[in-house]
């Protein structure tokens, strides 16, 4: 049997606690959860029912408990420290994405998980799924031939509270503490490494070699809110990340990946726009698919299959005592933060000033939101992905 502790209960840890209280089986003993405000956990009393003591720090919990595996949910720029600490006492780690917000807290993380020969992985779901683990098999395996390029889409409306968190949509915390929340290092972050996952090695990804980006603002925050990242690699190939919170529609996430023998598609859900973007071969909408130059039509599945095979695999190697060698660790999500860390240096963000403030409900996220959203913006997005040479190019520089 293995101890298991929960560091963080709010917002996505929902997922954690759900599984924690009602699948895991006699291999787990849940020792301790903690949360700095526990009250935001709506499963508390059922954590305090079973005698699961509850605490409002990882120090406090370290210091009572032993613990083999620390799953991790807390805000960005707590990732790093609440990795380390845990790894100090002994534990394996699983952290939600992303992997932390300071490029340089990873040679922190590296040396102190050497030092306590634990792992580490990353909760990029999709980068545990069955369906993106068997497309990577084949990448690998050269079964498509060489890689040309990548691009993926995500069109993804955030309300006006979405960004009320005491860090939602912050560069820095005012104590100086970085903290880099934008969609494509929170919400859409999944997308942008899924491409540098797809075209790394076993447990691997790759980074780019150049970077450019362009980089919006219309909602009132610090940070962007809409961005086109432009990647090239030294192995020739380029990928194109698409994405915004504050477009007119709602759309699902959308890839495209294009080698010299194959082409691999994959869109959520079939709408008018996604209709657009997917060929008329394209027909298994939620499963990844790839379709090769003699016709064969090969079905991965969804990457949705379950979301909690990432903790299944945390919990599977911590009691094997082993990391799986295809898993999402740190070294791999480095390669996203590496990436989020030039895109933030190197380059402004504009505002976009042309916006609607409209009201309306969002599923999955209650009614009566209120959202800005800039004019015209969905359509070019969408055309900046058809034809990813094209740019935004929206707005005034500040």
């Amino acid at each position: 049997m293995i101890n298991l502790a929960l560091i963080g209960l709010g917002g996505y840890a929902s997922v954690y606690v759900n599984y924690a209280l009602d699948r895991l089986d006699e291999r787990v003993n849940i020792v301790g959860v903690a949360d700095i405000r526990p009250e935001s956990c709506k499963r508390l009393d059922e954590f305090k029912s079973r005698g699961i003591p509850v605490y409002t720090s990882d120090a406090e919990l370290f210091k009572e408990k032993k613990v083999d595996l620390a799953v991790i949910c807390t805000p960005i720029h707590c990732h790093a420290d609440n990795i380390i600490s845990a790894l100090e006492n002994g534990a394996n780690v699983l952290c939600e994405k992303p992997l932390c917000a300071d490029i340089g807290d990873v040679d922190r993380i590296d040396a102190a998980a050497r030092r306590a020969n634990r792992f580490v992985y990353i909760g990029y779901q999709w980068s545990f799924s069955d369906a993106i683990l068997s497309l990577k098999r084949d990448i690998i395996n050269n079964r498509f031939g060489k890689c040309l390029s990548a691009k993926t889409l995500v069109l993804w409306p955030r309300s006006v509270a979405y960004f009320s968190r005491s860090w939602g949509g912050r560069i820095r915390l005012d104590n100086g503490a970085l903290v880099y929340d934008s969609i494509a290092n929170n919400a859409a972050a999944h997308y942008l490494h899924n491409i540098l996952f797809l075209l790394g090695g076993d447990g691997e990804s790759l980074s780019p070699s150049e970077l450019t980006a362009e980089l919006y603002r219309t909602n009132d925050i610090e940070n962007f809110d809409t961005a086109k990242i432009d990647m090239k690699f030294e192995n020739g190939a380029t990928a194109h990340f698409v994405a915004s919170h504050a477009c007119e529609t709602d759309e699902e996430p959308v890839f495209e990946m294009v080698f010299e023998r194959a082409r691999v598609y994959y869109s959520q859900l079939k709408t008018d726009i996604t209709s657009r973007l997917m060929p008329s071969e394209y027909d298994l909408y939620d499963n990844v698919m790839a379709i090769t130059e003699d016709g064969e039509r090969i079905d991965y599945g969804t990457p949705f299959d379950d979301v909690n095979k990432k903790l299944i695999c945390a919990i599977e190697s911590t009691i094997e005592g082993a990391p799986r060698k295809y898993a999402c660790t740190y070294r791999s999500a480095a390669v996203h933060t590496s990436a989020i860390n030039r895109v933030q240096r190197e380059f402004e963000i504009s505002p976009l000033n042309d916006y609607d403030t409209v009201t309306r409900d969002q599923p999955g996220w209650g009614k009566g939101h209120t959202f800005r959203v800039a004019r015209g913006l969905t359509e070019r997005l969408v055309e900046c992905y058809l034809d990813p040479q094209l740019k935004i190019n929206m707005g005034e520089k500040l």
